[in-house]
């Protein structure tokens, strides 16, 4: 008998068990994916974003255009804030203003004028009335008729928010007496206009010095002694994006500066977009028939938009910019390797060929004037070899938890998180460019634990996990701070005072060890400056100072002595000369400049001559950041990319998360006032503070700027005549004499005769001294002398230029001017 099998079920049962796997294998990859989904947002929940720029900004309606934009402060600050923006008022002083509120809700407006040193408050005024439109608001400040022609005063504009309280702003207002200020304004803005059309950039070129002494290899720096290609961008058609942000800096009826920024692109051939970021200087001065440019600066920087196309050839091409201007680091395995340019932090990995831009202050929406502020800087202080970042960012902080602040941010990024987190916020009163030199001067880490910074006139160490802070030295200034250029020593007194002390400090940052310098008896030390890694120390005896007419001025040096930091040598490097004391110590790079002096006296010297030491044991660091030509940009930036970084398989990729949650704010108790009143600018650039008016008056006079001083515009070169004489100078005798004596007068010791010559220009004779000690009154000058009123005999004389430059350098230039005719 034959039996037939059905294997029908047992084809059902394999389907079914098939079936029951299949649908197991999807619902554990839908569990899967719904699971790791769930935790990025969990992670992504934790995460706080950078917020868009909302604080509102104020657009002032003056010289018959919009201009001197204002920004948002959300604390009053006696900082000289207000330096860039000076507001022409209308004749009948009634200044019409638009605040952008942007993401914020005006509920009230008033405002408060000052004397330009805060001394004296002149009004204040609350607004009741102004009209809203479509979230912008227009308000009219009616400025009453105690605002006097020809004098600058502080205003504080304060705005009331629903969402973000009270802000701040503030500009200078002036009531224009001689009426120029308008066509200072339009040469500049004419001039700027006309560049980006070779055609019409013809009427510029009566303004060129072009010559030997210009640099044409550059489009990052451009000047007066550029080439007319250079002047006109080379060739590469630009278009301004957005509205340019024009400022009046300074004027006086005379002279004005001028400042204007604004952001150009242009699609190149392969049509990938290049953007850059602008910013000019103008100095000008009224001659008789027409304006004169005395000066001009032009910097161009290339913002890098992250296309592949940037990299080639194991280089990374950051485009046009300036030396000094981009900072890359790499890690110690060299797989990582971290980039600032324009303002932005890159991290590029080598190990899979992918470049991240980490941090920065750009905008997805708004490439304009509010999110365009560019009033910060980012500095690199670590890159681990995990490609972990600590970097600190510095300034006016215009987007974020921060907006409307100004200060220091340490950050973090993790790179396995793929997200950067805010370690610690230090606020400061300070200006930007005041709290930028402090973090040029000092700003590093020890081993991700501790940050050491300068700030005001203190250096401080900030412990990273407790949240602590430490004063090293709480005088910066009279403690002669010094601080290697690689910010991985430093050196001060441990007392303060100008001349020396019997102990310097000496810290290695690394390891945060410090050693003691001791002084022998009756000496004082004093740290000059460092070699490379070698500390340069001063050796004085105590008492021996120099006391120029009357004044003491200095503590000659007996000797130097410069001590190995690597301990090669057991003993310290000498430099003395038997009967010689040393003065005017300049340690810069790898020389020692000074002027050797005889004592001819108790308490005087004369310079004898000078002399240079070189150093031949500093290492040359290979730049990380070099220069090439290129045919379309002429000279362009590049940074080498990391090991195993492949160009052709670059990708790009992007971290936006900032996290504030955890992040401290650190109050640091202000020290000391470090007396520096005198701030120098000059070709579109902040020179620094200074202690004395004759050290800020000399940078600017080598940069063709000018110095501020308690709030207004002490020095400008631009303002110095060609040829001045002030009749009867006999009569401010007396006047120079006793202000000199009483401590009252506008000290100018060592001011270089020809940047003195501006006061004589404006009207103020000088009281000056001859290189024998010799009173005089220094009251006109012409291109070819100097004309002197000799006080003992009261005697009129004449030298010629170069007679009254030699005789006042021997003399130290101690000159003295009046501070009520300022």
């Amino acid at each position: 008998m034959s039996i037939t099998m059905n294997h029908a079920p047992k084809r059902r049962l394999r389907f079914r068990l098939l079936l029951f796997f299949l649908l197991f294998a999807v619902a554990l990859t839908v569990w899967f994916a719904l699971s790791l989904r769930e935790q990025r947002k969990q992670r992504e929940g934790e995460r706080t974003y950078l917020a868009e720029p909302a604080l509102p900004v104020v657009w002032t309606e003056t010289l018959s255009r919009r201009m001197d934009v204002l920004r948002a402060y959300k604390n009053p600050t006696d900082a000289d804030i207000a330096y860039d923006s000076l507001i022409i008022l209308p004749e009948d002083r009634k200044l019409p203003l638009s605040v952008e509120s942007g993401a914020v809700t005006v509920t009230g407006i008033r405002y408060e004028i000052r004397s330009t040193d805060l001394k004296d408050l002149i009004e204040r005024t609350e607004i009741t009335d102004w009209e809203t439109q479509d979230k912008n608001v227009k308000v009219v400040l009616p400025i009453q008729n105690l605002v006097q022609p020809g004098t600058e005063y502080r205003l504080d504009l304060t705005v009331k928010t629903a969402e973000a309280g009270e802000l701040h702003y503030y500009a200078r207002i002036l009531l224009d007496a001689a009426g120029r200020a308008g066509d200072f304004v339009a040469l500049a803005e004419g001039f700027s206009d006309r560049n980006f059309d070779y055609d019409s950039a013809k009427e510029n070129a009566v303004f060129l010095e072009s010559g030997d002494g210009g640099d044409n290899t550059s489009l990052g720096h451009v000047d007066l002694k550029s080439s007319f290609n250079q002047l006109t961008y080379g060739g590469l058609k630009l278009t301004i994006t957005g509205e340019a942000d024009l400022r009046l800096l300074e004027y006086n009826g005379n002279t004005a500066i001028v400042s204007r920024s604004f952001l150009a692109s242009r699609d190149s051939e392969d049509q990938s977009q290049m953007q850059f970021e602008i910013n000019e200087n103008f100095v000008m001065r009224k001659g008789p028939e027409r304006i004169y440019l005395m000066d001009y600066t032009r910097t161009m920087h290339e913002i890098f938009l992250g296309d592949q196309s940037g990299f080639s050839g194991n280089k990374m091409y950051l485009g046009i910019s300036e030396d000094g201007s981009v900072q890359a680091e790499s890690s110690k395995g060299k797989r990582w390797k971290a980039v600032v340019s324009s303002g932005d932090l890159w991290l590029l990995d080598g190990a899979r060929s992918l470049y991240t831009r980490i941090f920065s202050f750009r905008s997805g929406v708004d490439s304009g004037i509010r999110a365009g502020y560019r009033k910060h800087r980012l500095k690199i202080l670590s890159l681990s070899d995990k490609g972990d970042i600590d970097f600190v960012l510095a300034g006016y902080m215009n987007r974020g938890e921060h907006e409307g602040e100004v200060g220091i941010s340490l950050m973090h990024y993790d790179s396995a998180k793929s997200a950067v987190t805010e370690q610690a916020f230090i606020p400061s009163t300070e200006s930007f460019e005041e709290l930028w030199a402090d973090m040029e001067t000092l700003s590093a880490e020890s081993g991700g634990s501790m940050f050491y910074f300068k700030l005001g006139n203190a250096v401080y160490g900030l412990d990273l996990q407790s949240k602590e802070y430490i004063v090293l030295c709480a005088d910066a200034a009279q403690s002669n701070l010094q601080v290697s250029a690689s910010q991985e020593e430093l050196a001060w007194q441990d007392t303060a005072n100008r001349f020396g002390a019997a102990t310097l400090v000496q810290m290695q940052v690394a390891n945060r060890s410090r050693t003691n310098i001791n002084a022998g008896t009756g000496q004082l030390l004093r740290p000059l400056g460092y070699l490379g890694h070698d500390l340069t120390v001063g050796l004085a005896e105590e008492g021996n100072t120099w006391d120029l007419n009357g004044i003491t001025r200095e503590l000659p040096l007996s000797a130097l002595e410069i001590t190995d930091n690597n301990a090669k040598t057991p003993d310290p490097t000498r430099y003395e000369e038997n009967g010689v004391l040393l003065s005017d110590i300049d340690v810069t790079g790898s020389r020692v400049h000074l002027e050797k002096l005889s004592k001819t006296g108790d308490h005087s010297f004369r310079v004898i001559g000078s002399d240079t030491i070189v150093s031949n044991s500093l290492e040359e660091v290979a730049p990380r950041v070099l220069t090439e030509n290129s045919a379309e940009k002429e000279k362009v930036y590049y940074t080498a990319t990391p090991r195993g970084f492949q160009d052709r398989r670059a990708r790009a990729a992007a971290s936006d998360a900032v996290s504030f949650d955890s992040a401290p704010r650190m109050q640091v108790d202000k020290q000391s006032d470090d007396g520096a009143r005198y701030e120098a600018y000059g070709q579109g650039k902040y020179l620094g503070r200074f202690q004395t008016a004759g050290e800020a008056i000399n940078a600017a006079y080598e940069s063709r700027g000018y110095v501020r001083a308690d709030g207004s515009m002490l020095y400008c070169r631009a303002g110095t005549a060609s040829a001045r004489n002030i009749k009867s100078p006999e009569q401010s005798k007396d006047a120079l004499l006793a202000a000199r004596q009483n401590g009252t007068a506008l000290d100018l010791y060592g001011t270089d005769l020809r940047a003195a010559l501006y006061f004589v220009a404006n009207g103020m004779p000088l009281l000056a001294y001859s290189d024998g000690g010799a009173p005089l009154i220094l009251y006109g000058y012409d291109r070819a002398t100097v004309s002197l009123y000799r006080i003992d005999d009261g005697t009129y004389f004449k030298l010629t230029m170069e007679e009254a430059e030699r005789m006042f350098e021997n003399g130290r230039c101690d000159f003295t001017a009046l501070p009520a005719a300022r």
